[in-house]
């Protein structure tokens, strides 16, 4: 008897399917679209942002929202950028850094299992804080001159095609696709990984069948805090400045649309949830992580005018697999 074939993900098979799509037709309509490098610079250009959602995987797996994690991002850049100026070790710096974001995420999920606030609200009002610290460090953008932050964001990997072309990929993106890989083995192997799907999927029946909801709860905002100071001091390598304004923008649209379609009646609650009338309320629908779909479009802000200039390290990657449009 054949076994019938089944996919077990159809959600996945469709995203892939249309990433496939969307990269034929890019490739076939603009030039040097579909090149080696065009595809090795969306990695390097969005490094930190991959270990940003990370975090927040986490914490929407829970059926919550974070959306403090571009004021988080910001903070950490312009804080280091800040210390680093004043003569502190880069080691120091980044092991500071890292423990403000986890414990600032580990309030805000403190602060969503006690008080039972929406995550929404208690996300928007960690996301003024954090970007308000940053305005209280400096209004400016920082150059960064440490050594270490420079041989870090500079180190990579470089050849020679066939065809001329010279594509390159950066050290920290492997980076990157470590967090990947230990995010994937917690929540697929780890009993703390069950957990978190166990409280999405129903916190209550969690709660009765003995799990520490407070500590999941709590522990990946925590997470999330820590992902999004990480990614902050990626966004520091591939910038080597510290500003305080950067990835706002689509933030603030990325808000202004929730509240649109709570507006219209659809979309998700403030806990995370589906809000259509009839919807069960056990019944977890997660969003999205909206706000992070592009947050990469930094390449034009004024602090990347601190790139040394000595450096072979370009935005755009050289001119290479850029869209001539």
């Amino acid at each position: 008897m054949k076994k019938k074939f089944k996919i077990n993900n159809v959600s996945l098979v469709i995203a892939i399917a249309l990433l496939i799509v969307m990269y034929l037709f890019g490739a076939a309509k603009y030039n040097r679209f579909g090149s080696l490098s065009t595809i090795l610079n969306l990695f390097n250009d969005n490094a930190y942002l991959i270990v940003v959602s990370v975090g927040m995987t986490f914490v929407l797996l829970t059926g919550g929202i974070d959306i403090s994690v571009a004021s988080i991002v910001a903070f950490t850049g312009v804080f280091a950028a800040f210390l680093l100026e004043k003569g502190w070790a880069a080691a120091p710096v980044i092991a500071l850094t890292l423990f403000i974001g986890a414990f600032v995420g580990f309030l805000q999920g403190y602060a969503v299992h006690e008080f039972k606030i929406a995550p929404f609200l208690i996300t928007l009002a960690g996301q003024f804080l954090m970007r308000g610290m940053c305005a209280v460090v400096s209004t400016i953008s920082i150059p960064i001159t440490n050594d270490f932050f420079k041989s870090a964001a500079l180190a990579k990997i470089s050849w020679v095609t066939a065809s001329g072309s010279r594509p390159k990929l950066y050290y920290y993106v492997f980076f990157a696709i470590a967090i990947v890989i230990i995010a994937w083995y917690i929540l697929r192997f780890t009993r703390f990984g069950r957990a978190v799907y166990a409280v999405g999927s129903n916190e209550q029946s969690a709660q009765y069948m003995g799990l520490n909801v407070k500590g999941v709860k709590v522990g990946v905002y925590a997470i999330n805090g820590f992902c999004s100071a990480l990614g902050g001091i990626l966004f520091s390598f591939y910038t080597l400045a510290g500003y305080s304004l950067p990835n706002m923008g689509h933030l603030l649209r990325s808000n202004r649309r929730h509240a649109a379609d709570r507006r219209r009646g659809h979309g998700h609650r403030l806990d995370g949830r589906r809000s259509d009338p009839g919807h069960h309320p056990d019944h977890r629908h997660l969003p999205e992580p909206e706000h992070l779909v592009d947050e990469g479009h930094h390449r034009s802000h004024p602090l990347l005018l601190h790139r040394d200039p000595a450096s072979d390290r370009h935005p755009r990657g050289e001119g290479q697999g850029c869209l001539s449009v």
